[in-house]
């Protein structure tokens, strides 16, 4: 009789990530508005090689953004509709991107509902994590567990949401955030709580 053994490993990763710096500028303000939005993405506490061999907290490099954004309220609905297109320059080994979203919001009494599509398109078709080939340990020993986690990535997600005003100052939001398509990316669907507070 033979027994055999699972083991589990946990790896954890614990740290900061990327810091985000933008900023926006209104090019036109009339039937519908449109803005120029520029930003820079820094590295914060990212370990090429965590101790622990962790997944790591970004890609640590540099990326720049550009971003022509659309608005336009849907009055006299109580709703809005806006749209962005915008290209992520990258510094390191990973390709450009063009980025983009549309979202449809609407409103009544303290009710915010809205939903918004998100999507990330490499300028190449990705190729495996970070243009490597991904090796599985075969039967009996040999093979690699790569040991690389991000790389080029084609991503498209829906994410509707509704938001409630408990008073002027604050409000509770539920989310749904589901990838529906693309390559390089984490599957399924993930769900938030959120509680906002306004001044």
């Amino acid at each position: 009789m033979a027994f055999g053994a699972k083991l589990i490993s946990k790896l954890h990763t614990v740290g900061f990530a990327d810091l985000t710096v933008s900023g926006r500028y209104a090019l036109l303000d009339a039937s519908f508005v449109v803005s120029l939005q520029g930003g820079v993405k820094q590295p914060l506490g990212y370990e090429a090689q965590p101790d622990n061999d962790g997944a790591p907290l970004g890609t640590g490099d540099v990326d720049f953004e550009a971003h022509l954004l659309v608005g336009k309220s849907l009055f006299p609905l109580s709703a809005y509709l806006t749209s962005s297109i915008g290209y992520r320059c990258r510094t390191g080994e990973l390709h450009d991107q063009v980025v983009f979203s549309a979202e449809l919001g609407y409103s009544a009494n303290r009710f915010l509902t809205k939903v918004t599509l998100d999507g990330v398109r490499s300028t190449i078709t990705p190729p495996d994590l970070a243009g490597q080939p991904v090796t599985t340990p075969l039967p009996g020993g040999g093979g690699a567990v790569p040991n690389v986690i991000e790389g080029d990535q084609n991503i498209f997600k829906v994410s509707p949401s509704v938001t409630y005003k408990l008073n002027p100052s604050i409000a509770l939001q539920g989310e749904l955030f589901h990838t529906f398509a693309g390559k390089n990316t984490v599957a399924g669907t993930t769900y938030s709580f959120v509680i906002v507070l306004t001044k």
